[in-house]
């Protein structure tokens, strides 16, 4: 596959994808081969849209209609002041566009398929390239970290291992055959494990000690986390005090039942979903942070009757490796509190934070929502565009507010928060279109990057992007059939999953499995040792 581009001697050159797509091991020689190419073909003011050439230009041909609507002092302004019915497009803009999209396409065909996702939705090649390089460099000190945590596994695992194989020398005399670990160095099985699907790792625990002791290792459980290429996501919700995880994918889709607990509350919902951690509510008396991979779950009692939760959320804080469970709530004399639960500490703490003006003249989505190291919360119904999503950064213990796009519907309802392709999705239901509309943040806080997708379904909430790029999501089409669908980015349905729970009302959230501890777990276990 080969892409045609104009070159400085305004002719035309084929540019071939790079032979090693990238990938999470090669960015370093992979943007070193990426940049030599782009500045050979003097390419590089296409890495800032603002270096495009003028769009329009008077149209210079004779129209004696268009002429007659123009006054002597129009004809001789710029183009800028020109009418719209006499512009257009100039040449040079046309082949920078065709360059551009040259580009966009080259540096997709040049990636892997988990990386061509994250860029599936930038229509402009100094977006892509710019998302690409702020990933890396945002992962950088995590990727520093990870390799200090995979040493220290290797190294634990060393010593596993020199346990272990103490322990079986008298077996081995007996047994001519020979274990995985004597065929393969422990730096290749802990990267062949690294890549194993986490729903099948807790069955090769089974495989040997060494192996239990790996897979059960909290260093081992944040690197799977982070790099696992298949990660499994499920849409989970609470329904007759059961607990449904629904997993869905471009051809295939399953849904897995179980009850939290022995027990069973009289009132039980949940408040949202992280790292593998889903944060139970039974109203009036606990909470309770649940992972379901692992059936690890603990218990959190309140510190004071609340009347209400006007505002809660679940987050996690990487700056001091800690959950916080927060909540906003009002006291006898109707004053607003604000209160997070550490889960390193075990303490509630009280918070000196100040809310937004905004948020007393708006009724809000109590339920908050994680991205990006802090919470979010939407009104329930959008009546301006100007700071209507609340956010909450969990490292600062700020609040700030974020502003829809301005061509948001003022005839819409229903609005919510979700993760598309890694960015933050808003969206709602379009009363005079009846679709609903996805605006998705290309690039964090930066407005001018929100990007709109329109789903011809009356009642649609998105779920994820699909190994494919398109949207995954539940809701009600025209057709009135309720459950999962999926549709592509120009609003054509591609399939609806049937015969899976999907109540029509009710809270849901979010969930990827993990094999993640909690902090005070660790804690715990290390003053045993």
């Amino acid at each position: 596959m080969a892409f045609l581009i104009s070159t400085s001697s305004s002719t035309k050159q084929l540019l071939t994808p790079i032979d090693e797509k990238l990938d999470d091991t090669n960015f370093n020689t992979w943007h070193h081969q990426a940049w030599l190419t782009i500045q050979s073909l003097s390419m590089e003011t296409h890495l800032d849209w603002a270096n495009a050439p003028n769009r329009f230009e008077p149209v210079t041909k004779s129209l004696p209609e268009a002429a007659s609507k123009v006054d002597a002092t129009t004809k001789s302004d710029s183009a800028k002041d020109t009418p719209t019915d006499l512009l257009q497009e100039t040449e040079a803009f046309k082949n920078w566009k065709q360059d551009d999209l040259s580009l966009t396409r080259w540096l997709m065909a040049s990636m892997t398929t988990s990386y061509k996702n994250k860029i599936v939705h930038c229509a402009r090649f100094c977006d892509a390239w710019t998302r690409i390089i702020t990933y890396f460099s945002s992962t950088s000190k995590t990727g520093i970290q990870s390799l200090k945590s995979q040493l220290k596994c290797v190294k634990k695992t060393e010593l596993i291992f020199a346990d272990i194989k103490e322990e079986s020398t008298m077996e081995k005399k007996n047994d001519k055959s020979k274990s995985i670990q004597d065929i393969l160095p422990l730096e290749l099985i802990l990267r062949i494990l690294l890549r194993v699907p986490i729903r099948h790792l807790a069955r090769l625990k089974c495989v040997s000690k060494l192996w239990y002791s790996v897979i059960s290792d909290p260093d081992f459980a944040e690197l799977h986390f982070h790099h696992s290429p298949a990660a499994t996501n499920a849409c989970f919700f609470i329904e007759n005090n059961l607990a449904y995880f629904i997993y869905l994918d471009d051809n295939e889709a399953s849904q897995k039942v179980v009850s939290p607990f022995k027990k069973k509350p009289p009132h039980f919902a949940d408040l949202g979903s992280c790292r593998g951690f889903i944060i139970l509510y039974e109203d009036p008396h606990f909470l309770v942070v649940w992972n379901p991979l692992t059936g690890f779950s603990k218990r959190i009692s309140y510190r004071h009757k609340y009347r209400e939760f006007h505002l809660y959320g679940f987050g996690y804080d990487a700056s001091q490796d800690d959950y916080l469970v927060f909540i906003a709530w009002q006291d006898k004399d109707d004053h607003y509190q604000l209160d997070y639960f550490s889960l390193r500490t075990n303490s509630w703490v009280n918070l000196d934070a100040v809310l937004p003006n905004p948020l007393g003249s708006y009724n809000w989505h109590s339920r908050g929502f994680f991205f990006n190291g802090a919470i979010h919360w939407v009104p329930t119904v959008l009546d301006a565009y100007k700071d209507v999503i609340l956010s909450f950064d969990l490292k600062e213990r700020t609040f700030s507010m974020i502003s829809a796009p301005e061509q948001v519907a003022s005839s819409c309802s229903c609005p919510g928060l979700a993760l598309l392709g890694g960015c933050l999705a808003l969206y709602y239901r379009n009363y005079d279109s009846l679709q609903t509309e996805i605006w998705v943040m290309q690039e964090y806080k930066v407005h001018s990057s929100w990007t709109l997708y329109q789903i011809p379904c009356d009642i649609f909430q998105p779920l994820c992007f699909s190994s494919n790029g398109d949207i995954i999501g539940r809701g009600c089409n025209f057709s009135d059939k309720i459950g999962y669908f999926i549709y592509n980015i120009r609003g054509d349905q591609l399939k609806h999953f049937k015969d899976l729970c999907c109540p029509y009302h009710g809270a849901y959230a979010l969930y990827t499995e993990s094999l993640l501890p909690l902090p005070s777990d660790i804690m715990d276990k290390d003053k045993k040792n």
